[in-house]
Formats: structure tokens, sequence, C-alpha cells
């Protein structure tokens, strides 16, 4: 045996096995000093940013953002990180909320140490978009001369706010007030003023929706409308012969007349001449002489009746 052999092994090199290479060797750095710049100038949507990127570790690095929505924009950055990187995120216009910048190396995950993606570093931001509708909605009218619509300034979307805003209906135009005045009567009708917000865009952006505000005027005062009718005689007005061409008076109640019990007078070239017996008379109602009796007759002149302390309008002779 030869001992030499047993304590000397023959030397041996084995095979060389594939080449691997490490792409990168740890995760991205974290993004960092997030800054977010929207004026009122900035596109509805868009989110001007800055951040800091440190090394990606890898053979690139992208920046991705992503909110509740999904996508939101994505650049590329130097592998060796770089300070105040400018990026302009895309949201849903008017949007507002959180979002998440993630850098990722694009290294396969079985060839680097780390990950390809870091964490992600969250920040907030709020879109622009068309403005909110204004608030509330008030009428009011000083004793049926004026009405005056009011309503309240919406707060703005993003970085702008209302600055005026456009009518239609009632009212048209735009102004940089919250109310607006028309000229009405008392006459019982509705006016509708539809108004929508327009925010400091340029061109101002008007809202999609507006409020209606209704403005009603007050009833017209009851009243009687009054017109000749039929020839005729009477003692009442000193009318007792046919040659003195006498005809007696018409008139009619205003719908909102009080329904009631009343003293009549005849009014003639501006001066009682006749005061009548207390009588029923309904709103709405017409009278004037039905075949046997009747109520002022004249033949000169004018002629107009008072109900209840509301008298008519002076009827001319003819």
């Amino acid at each position: 045996m030869n001992a030499a052999a047993a304590t000397d092994p023959i030397p041996h090199t084995s095979a060389a096995g594939p080449t691997r290479s490490m792409e990168a060797s740890a995760t991205p750095d974290d993004i960092k000093s997030i800054a977010t710049h929207v004026g009122p100038s900035t596109p509805d949507g868009q989110v001007p940013v800055t951040f800091d990127a440190g090394a990606s570790h890898g053979k690139s690095s992208t920046v991705s953002c992503s909110y509740s929505l999904g996508a939101c924009g994505s650049t590329t950055v130097p592998t060796g990180g770089q300070s105040g990187v400018p990026m302009t995120l895309t949201f849903t216009a008017g949007w507002s909320g959180s979002f998440i910048l993630t850098d990722c190396n694009a290294s396969s995950q079985s060839d680097q140490a780390g990950n390809t993606c870091n964490g992600g570093t969250a920040s907030s931001a709020s879109s622009n978009g068309p403005p909110n509708p204004p608030a509330g909605g008030l009428c009011s009218s000083d004793n049926g001369s004026t009405a005056t619509f009011s309503w309240s300034q919406p707060a703005g979307v993003g970085a702008r706010t209302v600055v005026s805003y456009n009518l239609s209906g009632a009212g048209s135009g735009n102004t940089g007030s919250t109310s607006y005045s028309i000229p009405v009567a008392n006459d019982g009708v509705t006016h509708t003023l539809n108004v929508y917000s327009v925010d400091n865009y340029t061109p101002g952006e008007q809202s999609a929706g507006f409020i209606s505000i209704n403005c009603t005027d007050p009833a017209p005062p009851p009243s009687i409308s009054a017109s000749q009718g039929v020839t005729g005689t009477s003692s009442i007005g000193s009318c007792n012969f046919i040659s003195q061409n006498c005809h007696w008076l018409n008139f009619t109640l205003s719908a909102n007349f009080p329904t009631g019990n009343y003293q009549w007078q005849c009014i003639t070239n501006g001066v009682v001449s006749y005061t009548g017996p207390t009588v029923h008379f309904a709103a709405g109602g017409s009278y004037g002489f039905n075949g046997t009796t009747g109520y002022c007759i004249w033949g000169s002149g004018t002629e107009a009746i008072s109900i209840n302390g509301i008298q008519s309008k002076a009827v001319a002779h003819f």
C-alpha cells in the first residue's frame, strides 16, 4: 500500500455552472417630498406634482401613480435618483382624496436581493373641476313693486373659487352679486330665476347644475270692474224719464273679493249720490239691471260703485 497516495489525493476542478447576473441589489428607495401644485388655471382633473426619487437599485426606474379609481400617471427617472421630479397626475375632474406614488426598477424578482417595487408613498390632492351650483335660494318682495332673488356662494372645487353667476329665466346676463332684483306688480304672477355658478378659470367655467328660485308676486287686491249697461229709469240717480237717456251700471267683483253682506254706494261725478241697503255679494259675481231691479243708474258724466270700501273705476256715460 502506497502511503503517499492516501494522504495526497489527485487535484480536481469541477465544470463551471451557468452565468447569473444580479440586476438589483435592493428594493427601490422610497419616494419623498411629494408636493402638489394646483392653481386656478390648472386644467380640470390635472394635478402637477414634484417629488424626490431615490436610487432604484435596478436597470430602470418608473414611478407610477394610483388612486381609488385606477391609474393616474407614470414617468421615468434616472436610476440613481433625482430631486424635484416634475409629473402631471390625471384624476377625475373635481376629485379629492389620496394617491400613491410607487417606484419600480423592472428587474426580475429572482435576480435581485430586494423587491421590484417599493411600498409606495401616499399623499393627497384635489383636482379642479366645474363649479358647484349656488346654494340656498330665497325670494323677497317689497309689497309688489320689486322681487329680489338671493342665494349663497358655493364652495370652490380644487383651487378655484366661484366669482360670478349666469342667469336665465326671470333674469339674464352675468352678475357678481349673490342677489338679483326685478320689477313686479300685484298680479299673482310667479317668476322663476335660474342661477349657475361661474368660477375663476380662464375663461370662466360654468356649473353643470343650477338652482331655480321662484318669486310669486302678491295677489292683486280685490277689485270691481264696471261698464255701462242697458237703458232704464229709476229714482236712483234721479233718472225718472226715458228722455233722460239713463243707463244702468254693470259691474263684476274680482275672484278674490271677500264674499259677504255689504252696503253699496253710487258715485256720480266723484260724489256719493246714493247709498243702497245691505245685500249679499259673492266673489266673482256679476251684477246689473236684472229686468226688475238694479244698482246705480246715471244719465251723464261718470258713474262708479263702492262696496265694502272698494270702488270701481268711474265709467263715462255715452
